[in-house]
């Protein structure tokens, strides 16, 4: 669901061997879904604002960066998309990342920055998904793994009470 096997082809030859990055917040920069940072010294100052709208930007920075493979990522946007389209129709399962997107649509995010975190995320999960091992499920997505362990516990705990 957003990444098919043509995203998933142009991924693997880009960026190769994902135990390069050792986190996957490098990855994402690497592929440039990172916004640009205007800070000056060590003091964040945003940008003067030109009309009474609320400022949805973080400190300091602007558009994404635009490093990295184009094609990868307007395919991952085009990916974004196609998980928002199916979110906005109510055929996305409820897991995380229907949560997630509520939590975006409710701080207000305008559409396009919408599209790019959630292209980042789809990078972050495919990651982990690449570093792990692990087949994708899409509601252990978005969990952390620390959470994911201790579910692991209880239910190896659970059994063992009932054994």
């Amino acid at each position: 669901m957003g990444v098919g096997t043509q995203i998933a082809g142009r991924f693997i030859t880009v960026v190769g061997n994902v135990k390069r990055f050792d986190k996957p917040r490098s990855l994402v920069a690497y592929i440039g879904c990172v916004p640009k940072n205007f800070i000056t010294g060590h003091v964040n100052k945003p940008r003067q604002k030109k009309s009474s709208a609320p400022d949805l930007r973080s400190k300091g920075q602007g558009r994404i960066s635009l490093r990295g493979d184009k094609l990868l990522r307007s395919l991952l946007m085009q990916g974004a998309a196609c998980i928002y389209m199916q979110y906005c129709k109510r055929r996305l399962p409820d897991c995380q990342l229907t949560k997630w997107i509520d939590k975006q649509l409710a701080m207000r995010k305008p559409y396009g920055k919408i599209m790019v975190s959630l292209a980042a995320k789809l990078i972050r999960i495919a990651w982990a998904v690449l570093s792990y091992g692990e087949k994708f499920d899409i509601h252990r997505a978005g969990v952390p793994r620390s959470v994911l362990a201790a579910m692991a516990g209880q239910s190896c705990n659970e059994a063992a009470a009932a054994a």
